[in-house]
């Protein structure tokens, strides 16, 4: 798992309203990876899955709800965040993103990140 990226998402929830998106984890953590092809989009995605899959087995929101597109016509969080919140068995990919789960996830980060108690606990977790 991607700690820098990880402490980077638990920050962004740390602040009230705030969302990062998907080019500033790269640039931010220093990932040398390209977003405008596949295998770079790729590579993200799977740094993500595998933080919010460690956040799901520990029972903590799905931190990557904290990244979304930049784009204001998609503003929203990509497909991949979707099927991966399926295989974690959150429901039906299609149905989560059409009931905004993104945002009520992101929410959930941020109420849970927010307590002094459970940065200070769990921030170091790897």
């Amino acid at each position: 798992m991607n700690t820098k990226v990880r402490k980077y998402l638990i920050e962004a929830a740390r602040q009230k309203g705030k969302f990062v998106y998907y080019s500033d984890v790269v640039t931010e953590c220093g990932l040398k990876f390209n977003l405008r092809n596949t295998n770079g989009q790729k590579q993200l995605n799977q740094i993500l899955d595998d933080i919010s899959a460690f956040e799901d087995k520990a029972s903590r929101p799905l931190l990557s709800a904290m990244a979304i597109y930049k784009d204001v016509r998609k503003n929203d969080h990509g497909d991949g965040f979707y099927y991966m919140a399926e295989k974690l068995g959150k429901g039906n990919a299609r149905k989560l993103k059409r009931d905004l789960f993104g945002f009520a996830e992101a929410e959930a980060c941020r109420v849970f990140w927010q307590k002094e108690e459970n940065y200070n606990s769990h921030k170091d977790d790897f």
